[in-house]
């Protein structure tokens, strides 16, 4: 009989240790969760700051191509106001608030000359890991005038 119950004994050590454990691995789980979450929301916010240096590229080239073919000599020029508003309505994901649009001809707007388009966002991170809460993301395209 002494043998059933030392048995019965090291069964009760094991299933006091076994609960034990379950709950250290839930405070380890507790304490590494927050961690795990701000790694990966702070991978997802990289993520949608290259899309919008991506997408800025891409927009300040396309409003160039927009400039460069409405010169003053086109039926319907287009003024540093039009180009601003063309930016906006084609940004995409981008908050117009946070969007700013330079635009210089060079000498001027006619046939010949260079219209320059630089533009400047303001990108705000959702995760605090950086020690700023926004990135100064900038575009720049030049397109000779042909129209």
């Amino acid at each position: 009989m002494k043998v059933g119950r030392q048995q019965q004994q090291v069964k009760v050590k094991v299933a006091a240790a076994r609960r034990r454990q379950r709950g250290t691995s839930l405070v380890e789980f507790a304490l590494l969760i927050p961690v795990f979450m701000m790694i990966v929301v702070g991978i997802v916010d990289l993520g949608r700051a290259v899309w919008a240096k991506s997408s800025l590229g891409y927009l300040a080239g396309e409003t160039a191509r927009y400039a460069a073919m409405h010169s003053a000599r086109s039926n319907d020029p287009a003024t540093a106001g039009d180009i601003s508003k063309y930016v906006e309505q084609r940004a995409v994901g981008l908050n117009p608030k946070h969007l700013k649009v330079a635009t210089t001809w060079a000498p001027n707007n006619a046939p010949g000359g260079v219209v320059r388009i630089n533009l400047t966002y303001d990108f705000r991170f959702i995760t605090p890991l950086i020690p700023t809460d926004q990135l100064t993301l900038t575009a720049n395209a030049r397109r000779v005038i042909t129209n």
